[in-house]
């Protein structure tokens, strides 16, 4: 794959995910590889593959910046993964269709992709009760030999990740702002390594956070996953945009069902009255019953979400 390429592809201002997408999908079309677009004219860039002239001229611009930020990546161990290459992720791409990433920044484990995997989301004011569900379930599913995959920030986030390191288990980390602006919460530094974990970013490698980037790595999340559990929603924001998103998007979604429901756990509510899988405590082990999500996951031609409801917390 010619990174450096799909690198200045993507540090072009005005150049977005459907951009990119559009001009990749008329490369194809063309035969016309990545370094002869990049060759070409900035008035050919428009009359041929519908560019608008600043978003040619910002791509002429960024080649600077690109060879720069190319040798930092390279530095870092950082692999770029197009939606063309052979290695991006299936899941990723199914689930999503063409909002998929166009293009992904990698740090780690990329056999981790090809595990099957569950996706969390959570308060970052989580509940201590909360905080105990989402151990729970991430050691669960370390048991399995699955992945956990969530979005690094603190509270329910960072709990499944380091569950699932200390377990022994793999963990993969949907950033929400470019890879070499990224900086590992102390409490997983000691433990992650590049054969546990696997670092993901769909943003230009020194982008800061946002909210927008918050709610588009969620997206990721989701489609990284075979299955969302909702720890503690509230009724607005980042978690609560996921379980609408995987409501919308038909994948399996578990959403904790407390008996006393924690003030940050206010909208689970909301998933449960539409479709979503109670997620509750098996009265045989006393633990998060996750085995209705586990037959869904493992068979899910023969698994609906509706005959796998079970137990109260």
């Amino acid at each position: 794959m010619n990174e450096t390429g799909y690198l200045q592809l993507h540090l072009a201002k005005g150049i977005g995910p459907a951009t990119m997408r559009q001009v990749l999908t008329r490369l194809t079309q063309t035969g016309t590889s990545l370094d002869e677009f990049l060759c070409l004219s900035a008035g050919e860039q428009v009359a041929r593959f519908g560019l608008a002239r600043q978003q040619a001229q910002a791509l002429q611009a960024a080649r600077a910046e690109m060879e720069k930020t190319h040798i930092e990546l390279q530095q870092c161990g950082v692999k770029l993964l197009a939606c063309t290459a052979p290695e991006y992720p299936t899941r990723l791409q199914k689930r999503l269709g063409d909002h998929s990433p166009p293009l992904l920044y990698t740090w780690g484990n990329l056999d981790l992709l090809h595990k099957k995997a569950v996706g969390f989301c959570g308060a970052r004011d989580v509940s201590e009760q909360g905080l105990a569900v989402a151990e729970d379930c991430a050691e669960q599913i370390v048991d399995w030999d699955w992945i956990v995959v969530s979005g690094g920030a603190r509270g329910v986030d960072t709990t499944v990740h380091r569950t699932a390191l200390a377990a022994g288990g793999g963990t993969i980390i949907v950033l929400p702002e470019g890879i070499l602006r990224y900086r590992l919460r102390s409490d997983l530094r000691l433990l992650i390594t590049q054969e546990n974990a696997l670092l993901i970013s769909e943003f230009p490698p020194y982008m800061s956070w946002s909210v927008d980037s918050a709610m588009q790595r969620n997206r990721t999340v989701c489609g990284l996953s075979d299955a969302l559990i909702v720890i503690e929603a509230g009724t607005s924001g980042g978690t609560f945009e996921a379980g609408k998103l995987a409501l919308r998007l038909k994948m399996p979604l578990f959403v904790a069902d407390y008996a006393e429901p924690a003030a940050s756990a206010a909208g689970n509510a909301y998933f449960l009255a539409r479709g979503a899988c109670a997620l509750r405590r098996s009265a045989a082990t006393g633990r998060a019953n996750l085995e209705p999500l586990r037959r869904v996951i493992e068979a899910p031609s023969e698994t609906t979400l509706s005959a796998v409801q079970e137990r109260l917390f």
